[in-house]
C-alpha cells in the first residue's frame, strides 16, 4: 500500500473506489514516472466523469445537455452497476458510469456512459453489448427514460452514432445510440483548444489525444509542456487546475529522466501553478 510520501500515494478525496494509479506531486526526486507503466485510463477517466459531467456532456452532446436540470445534482448509482453484470467481453478496457438525472420536465432520467479502450474498427458486437446493457436498465428500471451513450478512446470511425438491428420474420429490432470517437476529434483541435480555458473535460480529451499522437518520450514531453503552461495560463480555480493536471500527467507518463526536466522546467517558468500542485 502506498504511504503519503510515495509518488504513487493515493487521493483520499477522490470519489473513485477501485485502487488509482493517478501519482500525487511531491518533491521532483518522489515525483516519476517508470517508463513501463500503462495509462491509468478507467481511473483518469472516471473521475473526470464524476468530477465534470455537466462539462462532458456540454462538449460532446450539447443538446442532451441543456435537456437537463443542473441546479439539482446528479445521483451516481455505484451501486446498481453492479447489478448489470460482466458483458463486456475480456481484454477490452471500459468505464462506466450510470447517473440519475433530473431533466428541466420535471421527469427523471438514468444516463449511462460507457467508456471503452478499443482500438481499430468498431464491430458488430459492441453495439450489441450496448443493447444489453441498454435491456438490463429498462428491467431494473420499469418506465424510466433511458439515455445510453458511449466515448470510444481509439475507435477508428467518423460516425457519430452505432445501431444494432435484428430482424426477423417481419419482426425488426432497432437500437441507435450516440457514439464519441475522439479520434475525430484531432480534426477539431482548434475547437477544443477554444473550451479548455473554460470546460475542463476538453482539457482531458487534449491530453487523451495527445497520448495518442505521441510515441517517443522527447515528443511527447514537448506536448505535454505546451498543454501543462496552456493549463497554468487558464483561469481555474486551484482545486481544478491540480486535479487536471492530475489527471494529465497521470495519462502523459515520461520516464524518469524526462519526467525530471519537465518537472524542473514548469518549476522554472510556472512556478505559482507547481506550487498549487504540490
Amino acid at each position: 500500500m502506498p504511504t503519503a510520501t510515495s509518488p504513487y500515494a493515493y487521493r483520499r478525496r477522490f470519489t473513485v473506489t477501485a485502487p488509482r494509479l493517478l501519482r500525487q506531486p511531491a518533491t521532483r526526486s518522489a515525483y516519476t514516472a517508470p517508463a513501463a507503466q500503462a495509462a491509468p485510463f478507467d481511473a483518469v477517466w472516471k473521475e473526470a466523469l464524476r468530477n465534470w459531467l455537466p462539462q462532458c456532456l456540454a462538449l460532446f452532446w450539447p443538446d442532451t445537455h441543456t435537456l437537463i436540470d443542473w441546479g439539482i445534482a446528479p445521483v451516481f448509482l455505484d451501486k446498481q452497476l453492479k447489478q448489470l453484470g460482466r458483458i463486456v467481453r475480456p481484454g477490452i478496457r471500459h468505464v462506466d458510469v450510470l447517473v440519475q438525472l433530473q431533466l428541466k420536465t420535471g421527469a427523471s432520467s438514468l444516463l449511462l456512459i460507457h467508456l471503452e479502450v478499443q482500438a481499430g474498427r468498431v464491430t458488430a458486437s459492441f453495439s450489441a453489448r450496448m443493447f444489453q446493457y441498454h435491456v438490463r436498465l429498462l428491467e431494473l428500471h420499469p418506465g424510466q427514460d433511458i439515455l445510453s451513450c458511449a466515448i470510444l478512446l481509439d475507435g477508428k470511425t467518423d460516425s457519430f452514432t452505432q445501431t444494432y438491428q435484428r430482424q426477423a420474420a417481419g419482426c425488426e429490432l432497432i437500437f441507435r445510440f450516440p457514439v464519441i470517437n475522439l479520434a475525430a476529434w484531432r480534426h477539431r483541435m482548434a475547437e477544443l483548444k477554444a473550451q479548455a480555458s473554460t470546460n475542463p473535460f476538453a482539457v482531458l480529451v487534449l491530453a487523451q489525444l495527445e497520448y495518442r499522437a505521441t510515441r517517443s518520450g522527447t515528443t511527447r514531453m514537448a506536448g505535454k509542456l505546451n498543454l501543462a503552461r496552456a493549463l497554468a495560463k487558464w483561469d481555474y480555480a486551484p482545486d481544478t487546475r491540480r486535479l487536471l493536471f492530475l489527471l494529465m500527467d497521470s495519462l502523459l507518463v515520461l520516464p524518469d529522466p524526462l519526467n525530471d526536466q519537465f518537472l524542473q522546467t514548469l518549476e522554472t517558468e510556472e512556478p505559482i501553478m507547481m506550487n498549487q500542485i504540490n
